[in-house]
């Protein structure tokens, strides 16, 4: 017998069906702070992650297209084989 039925026959028992009403499942999804932060904290975690990813390959696509629109001679400034740069120019963004 659930612990709601046992407060509805308490209070019928007792003649206060409004006790019995105002007991009911109402009461049990009043939303507290705690607990709701505590649910929404891995989703914001998640959303976070997600969102440093984003950020992540955003900025590995710009640095190829610049790497891409360097000279040659550019190139061989930072990095004494070309065919390292060309490696990394011909990555997708996803990848480090």
């Amino acid at each position: 017998m659930s612990s709601l039925h046992h407060v509805a026959s308490a209070a019928h028992r007792a003649g206060n069906a409004s006790a019995a009403v105002s007991a009911g499942p109402a009461h049990q999804f009043q939303s507290d702070p705690v607990t709701v932060r505590r649910l929404l904290a891995p989703i914001g975690t998640q959303l976070s992650a997600a969102w440093r990813l984003i950020c992540l390959w955003e900025q590995r696509h710009r640095d190829r297209t610049v790497l891409r629109s360097l000279s040659p001679r550019d190139i061989r400034d930072f990095c004494p084989r070309e065919a390292d740069a060309e490696e990394e120019m011909s990555k997708p963004f996803w990848r480090a």
